[in-house]
C-alpha cells in the first residue's frame, strides 16, 4: 500500500505526468462522446456538425484578435487588472454578436446557407471563451482539465437523452452543438468565480489587448489553418458530400489522438523555460521521449484502428481507418512544431514560429487546391501530411541548427531517460 501511496505521490508531484494522465482521462471520454456522436447523427449529419464547427473555431480566430494572448502580459504589469480586462472583452464580445445576429437574421431570412448562418452567430462565442479560459489558465490551472471533464460528461448525458427520444436530424445535431457551446461558456464563468452582473460596458484599454495579440493572432490562424482549411475546402467541391465530411473529421480526429502526449507537457515545458530556466537539453529530452511514446501509440492505432472504428462508430465509417492511417504518417512531425515552438517562445522568438507556421499553411491550401479535385477526402489527407512533415522539419533543423543539440540526440531516447525512468518507478529508500 506504501509503494502505492509513494507512486501517487510521485505522479501528482510530476507536472508532466500529471498533466499527460488528466489528458488520458479527457481523452477516454472524448472518444465515448464522438463514436455516440457517430451512432446517433450518422455521417451525414456528424458531416453537418464538423462543416459548422470548423467554420465557427476558424472564424472565431479572426474576430478574437489575439486578445487573449494579452492577459498574461498585462496580468504581471497590473494584478489587479482582471475587472477592466473582463469588462473589456465582455463589451467586445456583445457588440460582435449583436452584429452576428444581426447578419445571422437577414441571412436565415433569405434562406442563404443556414449552416454559415448560425455559425456566424456562434464565432463570438467561441471567441469570448477563449478569453474566459485563458484568464482561468492563468489564475486557477487546475480547473481548466476538471471543466473539461464536466463539459464532456455533460456531452454524453445530452447525447444520450436525443438518441432515446429525438429523432436524429439536421435540427437535432444543430441543438445538440449549440447546447455544448452554451454549457462551454456558462462553466467559463462559472470557472472563473466572476458574477456576470459585474461587468460593465468598456472598451477604454480594448486597444492596447488588440496591439499586444495581432502578431500571436496570425500565428494561431496559421496554426488554424494547417488544422481547419481541409474541411473548408471540402465543402466547396460537389462530389465531397456532407458524409464524406463526416467521416473524413471523424478520421483526422482520431488520428490527432496521437498529439496528447506532445499537447499534454508543451505547456508545463513553457513553463519551465520561463519560470526555472530550463534549456536545449530540457526541449531536446521531451522531443525525443514525446516521439517515442507517439511512436508506439501510431503502431498500436495502425494495427487496432481498424477493428476499434468498426465497433465504436459502425460499418459507415469503415474508410474513417484509411483517413486515419494517412494522417498518422504527418503527425509525429509536428511533435516538433509544438516542442519547439513553446522553446522558441520562451527566448522571444515569436516571428520565426510565424514563419515556419505560414510556409505549412502555403503548402496546404495549394496541395489541396490540387488533390482535393482529383482524389477528395483522400487527398485533403495526403495535402495534411505533406504540411505537417514540411511544419515539422523547419521546426527540427532551425532548433538543431540554434541549439546545437546533435540530431541523435533529440530524435532517439538516451541512457539518462531510461535511468530516470527506472528511478521513478524504484522504491524510495
Amino acid at each position: 500500500m506504501r509503494k502505492i501511496i509513494n507512486l501517487i505521490k510521485k505522479i501528482v508531484n510530476n507536472d508532466y505526468l500529471f498533466s499527460v494522465i488528466a489528458k488520458v482521462l479527457g481523452l477516454g471520454i472524448a472518444i465515448i462522446v464522438s463514436a455516440m456522436t457517430a451512432r446517433c447523427f450518422g455521417a451525414e449529419l456528424k458531416g453537418v456538425m464538423s462543416v459548422v464547427e470548423n467554420d465557427v473555431t476558424l472564424y472565431s480566430v479572426f474576430i478574437g484578435l489575439g486578445i487573449y494572448q494579452a492577459y498574461p502580459f498585462f496580468r504581471k504589469k497590473e494584478p489587479d487588472i482582471l475587472p477592466t480586462y473582463v469588462n473589456n472583452i465582455s463589451s467586445l464580445f456583445l457588440l460582435y454578436e449583436a452584429v452576428a445576429v444581426l447578419i445571422a437574421s437577414v441571412m436565415i431570412f433569405c434562406r442563404i446557407n443556414v449552416f454559415l448562418a448560425i455559425a456566424i452567430m456562434l464565432m463570438p462565442v467561441d471567441a469570448y471563451i477563449k478569453q474566459l479560459n485563458y484568464i482561468v489558465l492563468v489564475e486557477h490551472p487546475r480547473r481548466r482539465n476538471f471543466s473539461s471533464l464536466i463539459i464532456s460528461m455533460s456531452e454524453i448525458v445530452l447525447l444520450a437523452v436525443i438518441w432515446i427520444f429525438w429523432n436524429a436530424s439536421v435540427t437535432s445535431v444543430l441543438t445538440y452543438y449549440i447546447c455544448t457551446v452554451l454549457a462551454n461558456l456558462a462553466l467559463s464563468y462559472i470557472n472563473l468565480r466572476y458574477n456576470p452582473l459585474m461587468v460593465r460596458f468598456s472598451l477604454n484599454r480594448i486597444f492596447e489587448f488588440i496591439k499586444f495579440g495581432w502578431i500571436p493572432m496570425l500565428v494561431y490562424l496559421c496554426m488554424s489553418i494547417n488544422y481547419k482549411i481541409d474541411i473548408q475546402m471540402l465543402k466547396q467541391y460537389d462530389h465531397v458530400s456532407m458524409a464524406d465530411i463526416g467521416i473524413y473529421g471523424t478520421g483526422v480526429a482520431l488520428a490527432s489522438k496521437i498529439w496528447l502526449v506532445p499537447d499534454a507537457i508543451k505547456d508545463i515545458l513553457l513553463s519551465k523555460l520561463v519560470k526555472n530556466g530550463k534549456g536545449e537539453c530540457e526541449v531536446a529530452k521531451v522531443i525525443r521521449i514525446s516521439l517515442f511514446v507517439c511512436t508506439l501509440c501510431v503502431l498500436l492505432l495502425a494495427l487496432l484502428g481498424k477493428w476499434a472504428i468498426l465497433l465504436l462508430y459502425g460499418p459507415e465509417f469503415d474508410l474513417a481507418y484509411y483517413v486515419m492511417l494517412i494522417m498518422l504518417i504527418g503527425v509525429e512531425g509536428m511533435i516538433f512544431y509544438k516542442m519547439v515552438y513553446s522553446y522558441n517562445v520562451s527566448r522571444g522568438k515569436r516571428t520565426i514560429n510565424l514563419i515556419f507556421l505560414g510556409l505549412s499553411a502555403v503548402v496546404n491550401v495549394i496541395g489541396n487546391l490540387i488533390l482535393i479535385p482529383l482524389y477528395g477526402i483522400i487527398g485533403a489527407a495526403i495535402m495534411s501530411v505533406v504540411s505537417y512533415l514540411v511544419c515539422g522539419i523547419c521546426f527540427l533543423v532551425y532548433f538543431h541548427c540554434v541549439s546545437q543539440v546533435p540530431i541523435t540526440q533529440i530524435l532517439f531516447p538516451q541512457k539518462e531517460d531510461l535511468d530516470m525512468l527506472k528511478g521513478f518507478f524504484q522504491k524510495k529508500k
